[in-house]
């Protein structure tokens, strides 16, 4: 089993994921300065930033968004994950399904 340190990433992965993303970020800077009167329905700019393997072999698309709506708002300092809704709906389908079952066994 690989030790821990081997799943982490290096301040060399690291600055590799950075040297992709500043220049989205400049992109995205770009068009913030460039628009002008928008709709109720547009929610933001999102781009490229680049692609990366991680230590596990997963491939990353690396993403730079900027939003103006405030329900897509985070928090200062925050990750969230993203889950696919479609899986999310089957889950909980089938755990509804299970409480129904044990409910009126």
């Amino acid at each position: 089993m690989p030790s821990n340190n081997s799943r982490s990433t290096t301040r060399t992965q690291q600055r590799e994921v950075e040297k992709k993303f500043i220049p989205a970020v400049k992109t995205i800077a770009n068009h913030l300065h460039n628009t002008g009167r928008i709709t109720d329905d547009f929610a933001g700019y999102k781009t490229f930033a680049g692609g990366y393997t991680d230590p596990m072999g997963r491939e990353w698309q690396i993403h730079a968004v900027a939003v103006c709506q405030k329900k897509d708002f985070i928090k200062k300092d925050v990750v969230i994950p993203m889950i696919t809704k479609g899986k999310f709906k089957i889950w909980l389908k089938g755990f509804i399904k299970h409480v129904i079952d044990t409910i009126y066994k």
